[in-house]
């Protein structure tokens, strides 16, 4: 026996037996795996799927029924305690079919824990529903019955890893019989081969080539099986009635008359909707040839649709390979279909590898799960996911090019859940749901630029559940937000964030449908009130502020020549060597090394960039080049071995190294050299500068351009250069940076991280609001100023209490003196100083 999380909506285990075999097969193919992180898959908590599942089924079912919003939450959380609300009294027929008819796909499915999640709230529904229906119909709504019919007629789900596949084939196995007691009166397993399907979601073409053409689907039938349901069930009832008469358990008080006519109504009823309306014949438009093809490729999906529906359920093995033979030779016929009208049937050849393959390099969601899309109003009722988390570094460049020339979320250096999201959208039918957890670093980064377009531009935008600095996957750092979409125009959407650290516990009570009026945000937001260059979501009052501030100042980027990043050398434990008891350390080499002195830089890390200061350094660089007249090269060799020996030398000890990087990149004449050698004049130069990540903002003044700084990350800086000419000096602007308000701005537009830490990116720090003031009236803040840095340069500073709050008490001065510069009224420093307190 062995514990399994089998209600991944639940936070609760089940012991079941399962065959040691199949577990085996499990953890072999779980070795295939060799790096699940770069995939970027993540576990996701229970909690989250609970909420997830409950608040997809609750939009379908708003969507679908007249029902108040308010009932349908009752009825999915609390369930046999919503049963004496007339609304669902009334409508039990209508939620029981939408309940058995929902389309619901993930199409990163992994482990299966979304649909699964998804069966386990459409069975407790039904089953809450089954005390409406007479003791004859309520015999076979048994949850094994929900369940088995969830998985034939509802569940759909995609990935690019096979064992993954696999995996959640298995975790719907054992949900299906978990619950039953007697296993000999289980049914044999169905088969998930063309339910759970292995493939890249995001594309639909090999090459560039379109592999499946969607006017094959032809003209979509309107589904009248609900209609029919209801003649069935009042025939039914009738009929009952009628029996109850003839046998003399009811009195006939002239009823039967009537119940004659009532089903003559209904026989006529029946037929009306079996033939449908009358239209008229349309008139041929196409080649009489290409009609032939496409009444052929017709027939040929509806064979398709025949066979997986047998292919579900038969057990016996060569019937089961006769029919996915068949499967795949119609999917194939119909791929070579589109490329013959294409004419490009020369691709077929490339595609033949492909054939036996469990994995395929793209998904043709509309021939693969051609039921959902050959049905009115086509597509998935609920697309439900965590998407993988994968930069577009990480990507081939043939991976990139395909995605950016099919999807407007490629911008930048995309992330891939954001084409995920536009893909959803494509496959989700009208007033359909798409539900993620996704990280929330597309409200303001560069690349999320094009999927705000987009759902800002389609006002589909429902929810937003922002989890902002609360990190929810124990093995990721992490920062998410659930995103809700619903296929239709909304003109406002739920913003809600839960502020402090108890955020778990806050969410926790919330997706149970408890109001919570502490701790958290729940405010509606307008798609037209979000800036497409990024999204912040404030109250109406700060948003007031932020454009009184942008109306009456310029953004930094006007003003500097550059923001830059620091040194990033490709091989920092050779060339950053650390200073201990008077000698240079290589981290590289494990030992204390001998180089000329006065050829290394003074280097800062992040943590040395202090507020007003910058920490005594402990570390050196080894600069490779000379700076002359803003122009820097690699030092020549003969130069080098020549002036400075020593530091030759140690670089040759770590050749070979050096000459490794990415992939021998650098195995060449200047192997000493950078691979990335950026910004290098910028350094010796006057310039400000600021730590990538910090709690508050930390802009110091390097005002002799000594300090070298690292880059990369968040542990590295940037450096501020003024343009010449411009009409402000470093002084005014360094006290403008590290005022309260602009830090109030920028952290209301930047990414948020765990413990109160916020980023001082370029693209933040760039956009932070200056007043351009003449240099008289920048006087008072040069002043100041001066005098904080003339203190904070004292090496003991950091342990002279007199001497920071001195520090302490100009600071307030100059946020004074920039409250009046933006003449900020007491209710809107009020708005600034309450949120510095709260952070």
């Amino acid at each position: 026996m062995f514990n399994f999380t089998v209600k991944e909506d639940e936070p609760l285990e089940k012991e079941v037996a399962v065959d040691p075999e199949m577990l085996g097969k499990v953890f072999e193919n779980l070795l295939e795996v060799k790096d699940r992180k770069s995939r970027g898959a993540f576990y996701t908590p229970r909690e989250i799927v609970h909420y997830m599942c409950q608040q997809s089924l609750i939009n379908y079912l708003e969507t679908n029924t007249d029902i108040p919003v308010e009932d349908i939450e009752k009825f999915i959380h609390l369930g046999d305690f919503a049963l004496d609300l007339k609304s669902i009294k009334e409508n039990y027929l209508k939620l029981d079919r939408l309940l058995k008819d929902i389309k619901i796909v993930d199409p990163a499915v992994g482990s299966g824990a979304f649909p699964v999640g998804m069966m386990n709230e459409i069975v407790k529904a039904r089953s809450v529903l089954t005390v409406f229906f007479n003791e004859s119909e309520q015999e076979n709504r048994t949850n094994y019955n929900f369940k088995r019919e969830t998985i034939e007629n509802s569940l759909y789900g995609v990935d690019i890893d096979s064992s993954a596949v696999d995996i959640a084939k298995l975790r719907f196995w054992l949900s299906l019989i978990v619950d039953e007691s007697d296993i000999t009166e289980i049914q044999p397993l169905p088969n998930l081969d063309h339910k759970i399907m292995c493939g890249n979601s995001l594309l639909e073409e090999f090459e560039g080539v379109k592999l499946f053409d969607e006017e094959l689907l032809g003209e979509i039938p309107k589904d009248y099986s609900f209609e029919l349901e209801q003649v069935d069930r009042e025939e039914q009832k009738l009929n009952q009635e009628r029996r109850e008469m003839c046998t003399g358990k009811k009195e006939d008080k002239g009823q039967s008359k009537e119940i004659k006519r009532e089903l003559e109504r209904l026989k006529r009823k029946r037929k009306q909707i079996i033939s449908g309306p009358k239209e008229d014949v349309p008139q041929l438009t196409l080649d009489e040839a290409v009609q032939k093809r496409k009444r052929e490729s017709q027939r040929k999906l509806k064979d398709l649709k025949r066979l997986q529906k047998l292919f579900f359920n038969e057990q016996s093995r060569g019937a089961k390979r006769r029919y996915r033979s068949e499967i795949d030779r119609i999917e194939w016929e119909l791929i070579k279909e589109t490329l013959r009208e294409e004419g490009n049937e020369e691709a077929m050849e490339r595609l033949e590898q492909y054939k036996k393959n469990k994995s395929k390099p793209f998904f043709l969601w509309k021939l693969y799960f051609s039921d959902v899309f050959q049905r009115e109003n086509p597509g998935f009722d609920v697309v439900i996911a965590n998407p993988p988390y994968v930069r577009v570094q990480n990507l081939s460049k043939q991976e990139k090019e395909m995605l950016k020339s099919n999807y407007l979320a490629a911008t930048k250096n995309f992330d891939i859940y954001v084409i995920f999201d536009e893909m959803s959208l494509y496959i989700t039918r009208k007033g359909g749901t798409l539900c993620y957890i996704q990280p929330n670093k597309f409200f303001n980064s560069d690349y999320g630029l094009g999927i705000r377009k987009i759902l800002c531009g389609s006002k589909y935008l429902n929810m937003i559940v922002d989890f902002r600095a609360n990190q929810l996957f124990s093995t990721a750092t992490t920062y998410t937000c659930i995103l809700i979409c619903r296929k239709k125009e909304n003109a406002s959407f739920r913003y809600i964030s839960f502020i402090g650290n108890n955020a778990a516990q806050l969410f926790n009570k919330f997706s149970t449908g408890v109001k919570i009026v502490d701790g958290v945000i729940d405010e509606p937001v307008k798609p037209e009130n979000l800036p497409h260059n990024f999204w912040s979501f404030n109250d109406a009052k700060t948003n007031k502020l932020f454009e009184k501030l942008e109306k009456l100042s310029n953004p930094l980027s006007k003003y500097v020549d550059s923001v830059f990043q620091g040194v990033v050398t490709s091989a920092d434990p050779i060339y950053i060597i650390e200073k201990k008891k008077g000698k240079f350390f290589s981290k590289f080499l494990q030992k204390n090394i001998d180089i000329e002195s006065d050829f290394v830089k003074p280097l800062l890390k992040g943590q040395d960039i202090r507020r007003y200061k910058v920490r005594k350094n402990k570390f050196w660089l080894i600069f490779p080049y000379e700076v002359h007249d803003n122009k820097g090269r690699l030092i020549i060799e003969k130069q080098f071995k020549q002036k400075y020996s020593k530091v030759w030398s140690y670089l040759q000890e770590c050749e070979y190294a050096l000459r490794s990087r990415e992939k021998n990149k650098m195995d060449h004449s200047k192997w000493y050299a950078y691979v990335y050698p950026k910004n290098i004049t910028q350094f010796e130069k006057k310039k400000i500068l600021v730590q990538v990540l910090s709690r508050k903002a930390s802009f110091t003044l390097d005002s002799e351009g000594i300090y070298y700084f690292v880059g990369g990350g968040n542990a590295g800086g940037y450096g501020i250069a003024l343009k010449e000419g411009v009409n402000l000096t470093y002084e005014y602007t360094l006290a403008i940076l590290n005022s309260i308000l602009s830090d109030f701005y920028l952290q209301n537009h930047s990414s948020r991280f765990q413990n109160g830490y916020f980023s001082y990116a370029k693209r933040f720090i760039e956009k932070i609001p200056i007043k351009e003031i003449t240099h008289e009236e920048q006087q008072p803040f040069i002043n100041i100023v001066d005098q904080i840095l003339s203190i904070t340069k004292d090496d003991d500073y950091p342990d002279n209490l007199e001497k920071q709050v001195r520090v302490e008490e100009l600071e307030k001065e100059i946020d004074k003196l920039v409250y009046k510069l933006y003449d900020l009224t007491p209710e809107e420093i009020a708005i600034v100083e309450n949120f510095n307190k709260e952070k």
